[in-house]
């Protein structure tokens, strides 16, 4: 939810729980009283624009990379691995995969 949320926000969220979650999705996204069922996802990935995802981009990589801290990620790897133009890391995943 707080990648999600990047889109919009630099909220953190303190709680992985939905329904302590579901006003601020609801600010941000007007997905009321979310709790994460199929319909409710799809209206918010709906809510996604190249706009916002430039946004979440740039919030993501704000974000602490410790993961002894709370609101850590380290999601800002995983979009420059997605953007880059070296594939190499799909290789290797599936390598990993094959082996096991």
């Amino acid at each position: 939810m707080q990648i999600i949320l990047k889109h919009w926000t630099d909220e953190m969220l303190t709680s992985q729980a939905k329904q302590v979650n579901a006003p601020i999705i609801e600010e941000h996204t007007k997905v009321k009283g979310y709790k994460g069922k199929e319909n409710q996802i799809k209206e918010i990935m709906n809510c996604i624009t190249p706009k916002n995802y430039s946004a979440m981009r740039e919030r993501v990589k704000l974000l602490n990379q410790n993961d002894s801290i709370i609101g850590n990620s380290n999601f800002s790897k995983i979009i420059e691995w997605f953007e880059s133009e070296n594939c190499e890391w799909i290789d290797k995943i599936n390598e990993m995969l094959e082996n096991e």
